[in-house]
């Protein structure tokens, strides 16, 4: 119920931002990073690094963005908005939770155990999916003949953690698992856009870990691939 009301709200406010984005002027080449589409492949940085992280793992995000110019500085603006994260790993790696009451920490912890290829599972991973509020500085060269720019973007967001789950094949059927005990709820961390009017390239630092410090295996997630500035 929680997912549904967060997601009806963040649908919400897409759609209001994106109506009143589309009736402004759109005729300044310059005047884009609105509304932008980032398409991404996922991965972890874990310390062991043995979690052999799948090259198919792919995710996508939405933002809709407030361009904010700074006064007396040209070229120069800040932003704030709201944003969407669609993340997918898949790694051959399970979530096991370890009963750690009769130590001192107490309570469980929650591991990444690599999946035996005896039990018969395939193309195993772990999505999540967040809304963010991000904050940004950017940078914009002049205006070239065809009025457009090159740009660079430095950005920090920090998301609320609407979904995670575990999706699965075993011996043919198809399971999903949403027993994440000692998952983080909040995300923090920061990224960087770096291209030439609409297109540019994106990367993305998890500061925070998937699971609560202390409470399982320290995961940065990380996110590189490319942005597309629709409005």
């Amino acid at each position: 119920m929680r997912v549904v009301v967060v997601f009806s709200f963040f649908f919400f406010i897409v759609s209001f931002v994106a109506k009143s984005q589309l009736l402004s002027d759109e005729n300044e080449k310059g005047k884009t990073d609105k509304m932008l589409l980032d398409f991404y492949h996922d991965n972890w940085i874990e310390g062991s690094g043995n979690l052999n992280v799948n090259w198919k793992s792919f995710g996508w995000g939405v933002s809709f963005m407030y361009d904010i110019p700074v006064n007396g500085v040209k070229n120069v603006s800040t932003a704030v908005g709201i944003g969407y994260g669609n993340h997918n790993v898949r790694v051959p790696s399970e979530v096991l939770i370890i009963d750690n009451s009769d130590t001192i920490v107490g309570g469980n912890y929650s591991i990444l155990s690599p999946i035996s290829a005896s039990r018969g599972i395939s193309k195993h991973k772990i999505a999540t999916n967040y809304i963010d509020i991000p904050l940004e500085l950017r940078f914009r060269s002049k205006t070239d003949q065809h009025g457009n720019q090159l740009k660079f973007t430095l950005g920090a967001k920090a998301g609320m953690l609407v979904n995670i789950h575990s999706k699965y094949f075993q011996n043919g059927d198809k399971y999903k698992s949403y027993i994440f005990p000692n998952k983080n709820k909040w995300r923090y961390g920061a990224y960087f856009r770096f291209g030439y009017q609409r297109w540019t390239m994106y990367g993305y630092y998890s500061v925070s870990t998937l699971f609560n410090k202390d409470k399982g295996t320290s995961v940065n997630p990380i996110s590189l691939g490319i942005s597309f500035a629709i409005l």
